[in-house]
């Protein structure tokens, strides 16, 4: 199917504006008040994801690229990444859920009975259960203008550093690891923080060298300031779970420490969402509380139709349209 035309792109809050009966903070506000009654059954359950969103940028990108899907703005890359969080947090919400000691109407049923009630009605609950998930994004700013900075110190020792200046102005960094497209990588953490109506911790940085092989990237303090906030969970009491999403194995023993401070505990290696076989061993041995996610055909489904139905909450470009069709298709997918 061919893209036919510009459509108008509502954002999330437009969408709750003109389709809802109420904002969203109204009827969660009312939700509270509801369930602080004390004639009603309450128990939540609080999991704060900590993510660190570089591999998952890297590897959405990469996998873009090699599907041939065109990248011409971080709003696909990052509505991509966010449909695999969200697949996460479901996963993690299967696993709270058995922690919850009775059944009730879950929290979120009872804040769109607010949304669509009408002004007549005023929904009611004798037990009400909250699974409440919570995002906070660690992440390093793109690191291009640093690089090219860099590469004109080194001019004399580099004889290509005229390519390598071309490849940065649009965007790519050349690595001994291979290339690296950083294009819309602001913009991708921009609009995913938006998406998500994620907590922004505040970022890190990259250490940069240059050698004969191309520009090497090594992203500073981000996994620190995850182990910090994990920390400061604990001591505060702020939620019962945490999940944290990095393909590192180095927390491991902050996992064994969060679990010591009587929460639960789990992690996702989201940016392996099509190399499951890349998942790191201790990871992997971390069993039933280890996230497993894939890149299934509900993706390019659901995209396609955040784009063609009513209310438009997606916008594509340059053929984009026609490559998620293609493969929603080889993945054996429907519309």
């Amino acid at each position: 199917m061919a893209d036919n035309g510009k459509r108008k792109v509502l954002h999330l809050k437009e969408y709750f504006k003109d389709y809802r009966w109420f904002p969203l903070e109204e009827a969660e506000k009312l939700a509270r008040e509801l369930v602080a009654s004390p004639s009603v059954r309450y128990e939540c359950r609080k999991t704060i994801f900590l993510i660190d969103l570089y591999g998952i940028y890297l590897r959405v990108t990469e996998w873009m690229a090699e599907n041939r899907v065109p990248i011409t703005t971080g709003e696909l890359p990052s509505r991509i990444a966010a449909f695999l969080l969200w697949n996460a947090m479901e996963e993690v919400r299967k696993r709270e859920q058995a922690e919850i000691s009775f059944s009730g109407m879950d929290f979120q049923k009872l804040v769109g009975e607010f949304l669509f009630r009408r002004e007549e009605d005023v929904p009611t609950a004798d037990s009400v259960t909250h699974l409440d998930m919570r995002w906070e994004l660690f992440y390093a700013h793109s690191p291009l203008k640093e690089i090219k900075r860099i590469l004109k110190t080194t001019r004399s020792l580099d004889p290509s550093l005229e390519r390598k200046l071309a490849n940065l102005r649009k965007g790519i960094v050349e690595t001994p690891y291979g290339t690296r497209d950083y294009r819309v990588y602001d913009d991708f953490i921009a609009r995913l923080s938006s998406w998500l109506t994620a907590r922004c911790a505040e970022p890190g940085f990259y250490n940069i060298r240059v050698n004969r092989g191309g520009v090497c990237l090594d992203e500073k303090e981000v996994d620190i300031r995850i182990a910090i906030r994990a920390m400061d969970i604990m001591a505060g009491n702020e939620a019962d779970a945490v999940c944290i999403v990095s393909s590192d194995q180095d927390y491991m023993p902050l996992h064994v420490r969060i679990k010591e401070a009587g929460l639960k505990t789990y992690h996702a290696d989201v940016a392996k969402f099509d190399m499951p076989d890349n998942i790191g061993r201790k990871i992997r041995g971390m069993g039933d509380d280890a996230i497993h996610v894939r890149m299934t055909p509900d993706i390019p489904h659901d995209l396609i139709k955040q784009y063609v139905q009513p209310p438009i909450l997606l916008d594509l470009h340059g053929g984009q349209y026609e490559a998620l069709w293609r493969i929603m298709h080889e993945m054996g997918g429907e519309f």
